[in-house]
């Protein structure tokens, strides 16, 4: 993405998340469910925080960028 964005010029890219898809795996400590237990809640709440934090991140940054996100 940043090899695109270096060329000042529009672009389109596309992330997919796959957390919250079996086998629902997600790093430990992130979430209140251990990340062992390959829950589907598990997995859907991971992608819930990873996304929020992601655009907390992103959020000074942004400048003329429109995020979509589909679910």
């Amino acid at each position: 993405m940043n090899h695109e964005a270096e060329k000042g010029k529009p672009f389109f890219n596309h992330i997919m998340t796959v957390s919250n898809h079996r086998p629902f795996t997600y790093p430990k400590n992130k979430i209140d469910i251990p990340g062992d237990s390959k829950s589907r809640e598990g997995g859907i709440k991971y992608t819930d925080f990873a996304m929020g934090d992601s655009s907390k991140k992103q959020a000074n940054s942004l400048g003329s960028t429109i995020p979509f996100l589909l679910f």
